[in-house]
C-alpha cells in the first residue's frame, strides 16, 4: 500500500507542523532515511530557528533513535525515542523520553511495542505510559489488510480511565494499485460508532492530485478541506495547495512549496499562509532536510578508522587515519543510554568496556551522532 498522510483538519500553524513532522516519518517509511529535519518561522524579515529532528541509523541503515528539540536562545531538548529492532529493520518497540529541564535528565514517559504479518505490514500497535513504578496499557491500534496486503482497517481502542473504551475506526477503500480511494473515520464505544469524517483521493498516474475531507453534521457529508498536489516533468511533488471550506465556497489556507534533489526526495519546504485581510500570501514557515545513506561517504568513513578487537572483553581500540581526529564519540546500548564518551585524541584511542555488561552496544561518532558502529560486549 502506498502510504497516505490522513488528518482532520488544516487551520493553524501548528497544523502545519504537524503535517512536516507526520511527512518526515512518511519518508522514513518508504527508506528515504531523513537525517535531519530542520524548521524555520519567518520572523522580521529573518528566517529563525523553531524545531529540529535528529535521527541515528546504525550500520544497517536502521532506525535506532530520534530525538526531538525546540529552539529558543538554544536548542533544548525535548523528547526522544530509542528504537528497539526486528532482524529485518521493522521496529519491534519505541521507548519514548521526555526531557526534564529542572531535573536536567530524559525521564521515561512511553512505550510503543509493534507486531507484523510475513509482509512487515503492522498488524498491532500497543501503547503504554510509565507511572512509576508501572507500565499503564492504555491504547491499542489493530491494522486489517485484504489479500494483496493492501490496509482496509485500523481499529483504534483507547481507555478513558473511568469507564470503557473508546473507539476509533477508519475503513480503507483502495484502488487496484493500492492507492486508497476513500477512508472513513467513525468514533464512539463498542458497537455504537458513528459517522466522524470522510476522506476522498484522486490520482494521476498513481500520484495524488486531490484530497478531500469531509465531516458528518448528523445527516450527511459536508465539505472541511482540501489539498491540491502539483508535480514537475518528473513526476515530483512541488506545490501543494491547502483550503478550507467556509460559507458555501473554498476559502485558502496556506501553500508549501518543494524544491528537490535530483533523486525528488525534498530538499526543502516553504510554507505561505494566506491572509484574509490583506488578501495575500505571507512567508510562514520552511523545513530543510538532510538524509543518510549507506553510500560514498559512509562507507568512506568506515575505511578510515578501525574498531578492534570486536567482541572485546577489556578495551576497544579505535584506530584512525588522523582524519577523525577531534571527533566526539558516545558508546550507548540498544535503547539508547549512554554509558561512555570521549574524543578522539590521536590515531590510536583506547576505550575501557571491562564495566559493561555484556551485550551489544554502538560507538556513535560526528556532531549529530550519525555515524555508528556496532560492538559487542562479551
Amino acid at each position: 500500500m502506498k502510504t497516505i498522510t490522513f488528518g482532520t483538519g488544516q487551520s493553524n500553524f501548528g497544523t502545519v507542523l504537524l503535517f512536516f513532522i507526520c511527512f518526515l516519518f512518511s519518508l522514513n517509511s518508504h527508506g528515504q532515511k531523513v537525517l535531519t529535519w530542520l524548521s524555520e518561522s519567518w520572523r522580521n524579515e529573518t528566517w529563525e530557528n523553531s524545531s529540529q529532528i535528529l535521527n541515528v541509523y546504525d550500520e544497517n541503515g536502521y532506525l535506532i533513535h530520534d530525538k526531538y528539540q525546540s529552539f529558543n536562545v538554544t536548542w533544548k531538548d525535548q523528547f526522544q525515542n530509542d528504537y528497539i529492532n526486528n532482524p529485518d529493520g521493522t521496529a519491534q518497540q519505541r521507548i519514548t523520553q521526555i526531557w526534564n529541564a529542572p531535573s536536567n535528565k530524559w525521564e521515561v514517559s512511553g512505550r510503543t511495542t509493534y507486531t507484523y504479518n510475513l509482509a512487515k505490514k503492522v498488524l498491532t500497535s500497543e501503547y503504554e505510559d510509565w507511572i512509576n513504578p508501572n507500565w499503564i496499557f492504555y491504547r491499542k491500534d489493530t491494522y486489517t489488510y485484504d489479500g494483496n496486503n493492501y490496509l482496509t482497517k485500523i481499529l483504534s481502542q483507547e481507555y478513558d480511565f473511568i469507564s470503557s473504551w473508546d473507539e476509533y475506526q477508519t475503513t480503507y477503500s483502495n484502488n487496484p494499485d493500492g492507492t486508497v480511494s476513500q477512508a472513513i473515520v467513525e468514533t464512539g464505544k463498542a458497537n455504537l460508532l458513528t459517522n466522524s469524517a470522510r476522506y476522498t483521493y484522486t490520482y494521476t498516474n498513481s500520484k495524488l492530485i486531490m484530497q478531500l475531507a469531509e465531516k458528518w453534521n448528523g445527516t450527511t457529508w459536508e465539505n472541511f478541506w482540501k489539498q491540491t498536489m502539483e508535480y514537475d516533468s518528473n513526476g515530483y511533488l512541488i506545490n501543494v495547495l491547502n483550503q478550507d471550506w467556509i460559507a458555501g465556497s473554498w476559502k485558502n489556507k496556506f501553500r508549501s512549496f518543494y524544491t528537490n534533489y535530483g533523486n525528488g526526495t525534498p530538499f526543502q519546504i516553504v510554507t505561505e499562509v494566506w491572509d484574509d485581510i490583506g488578501l495575500l500570501w505571507k512567508t510562514d514557515y520552511r523545513a530543510t532536510y538532510t538524509y543518510f545513506t549507506l553510500g560514498v561517504d559512509e562507507h568512506a568513513f568506515e575505511k578510515s578508522l578501525a574498531v578492534y578487537p570486536n567482541p572485546a572483553q577489556d578495551k576497544i581500540t579505535i584506530k584512525t587515519d588522523g582524519n577523525n581526529i577531534g571527533v566526539k564519540y558516545w558508546v550507548t546500548d540498544q535503547l539508547g543510554r549512554q554509558f561512555l564518551n570521549g574524543t578522539i585524541t590521536d590515531k590510536t584511542t583506547e576505550i575501557d568496556v571491562s564495566q559493561l555488561s555484556t551485550g551489544i552496544y554502538f560507538i556513535k561518532m560526528g556532531q549529530n551522532k550519525n555515524q555508528v558502529i556496532k560492538i559487542i560486549k562479551k
